[in-house]
Parts: C-alpha cells; structure tokens; sequence
C-alpha cells in the first residue's frame, strides 16, 4: 500500500513538473478492459459484488501509454469496488462516440458522491467522508491522478453520481487517440 501510496504521489509530481513521459503504442481496448476486470474481481472485497461487462465488437484500436491507461481505469474500479454496497454491481463498458472518440465507463450501484463533493474527489487528496460508512482506507488520489493521466493523453474524466443511487464515471478518449 505504501508503495502505492509513494508511486501515485511522484506521478502527481512528475505531470505537475511536465516530465511524465507517455510510452505510446496501439493496444486493444476489449484487452486493457478485460485484464482491469480480471485484476479488481481478485481483490477480497469484490467477492460479494457482480460485475457485468459485455465485450464490444470491432471497437478500434488506440494509441496510448498502456501502463497509463490500465491506471486509469483500474482507480474507478477500486473505488467502485470500495464504495459498493454488499451484494452490489458494477458495470463496465466502452463505446465508440459520435465524434469517433472512445467512451469508457465504470458505474457501481454504492453509497454515490453529493453534487458538491464531485469537484473535491477529483482534487488530490481529495475524499468525500461524509459518514463513518465512507471513511474507508485511502488516499483521495486515485481519481485525481486518473483525470490528470487521461487529460495527458487530451482526453477527459466525468464524473455523474446519485448519493444512495451510484456513481458512473466516464474516462474519454479524444478522436486522434483512435
């Protein structure tokens, strides 16, 4: 964890000092998302959660930093899994935009993020603890770090939540990374 912990605070540095290197390469999106599945499904506390994930047929290939990428969507991931109610979903899904971008979404059924908490979890070290139900183990900077990964790849992070509905956050990628 502390490991973790250090490698997310040195990102967080390296891309406000403008020295994050992308080590680009064009990689298959139905790949990167089975393998993020794959790696939060293994986590202990997922094993009471569904997940629901539908391949996406002939979804084009991207150009990105894979390492990157798989950052990006694992930080949702973990925070769905987190914030979930027992015997909850998860869902994720990729799409193909009307502007030819690629759309990635991560939506969970948990406890959701107030309308005026959204702006502080995207902030680093930024957590909404409203209740001893969210005072979970962490750091509040996995969603911070991925909008700031996606947006070195000049794509974007959305984040739209129901307290006590869920949460889907959506990681988007640009038409030229497509």
């Amino acid at each position: 964890h502390l490991l973790h912990l250090v490698n997310d605070v040195l990102d967080l540095e390296k891309i406000e000092a403008g020295q994050l290197a992308l080590y680009e390469d064009v990689i298959n999106i139905d790949d990167l998302l089975t393998y993020c599945l794959r790696m939060i499904k293994g986590r202990k506390e997922a094993a009471s959660i569904s997940f629901l994930y539908e391949p996406v047929k002939d979804l084009p290939t991207v150009y990105v930093d894979e390492r990157i990428l798989k950052q990006i969507v694992l930080n949702p991931l973990a925070n769905a899994v987190k914030y979930n109610n027992t015997n909850g979903t998860i869902t994720l899904s990729a799409q193909l935009d009307d502007d030819k971008g690629i759309s990635i979404f991560v939506s969970d059924t948990g406890v959701g993020i107030s309308p005026e908490h959204i702006p502080v979890v995207l902030e680093p070290f930024g957590q909404a603890r409203t209740n001893a139900h969210l005072a979970h183990e962490g750091t509040g900077l996995g969603l911070s770090l991925s909008r700031q990964l996606i947006e070195l790849h000049g794509g974007a992070l959305e984040i739209e939540s129901e307290v006590d509905r869920g949460t889907t956050v959506t990681i988007k990628l640009p038409p030229e990374r497509v």
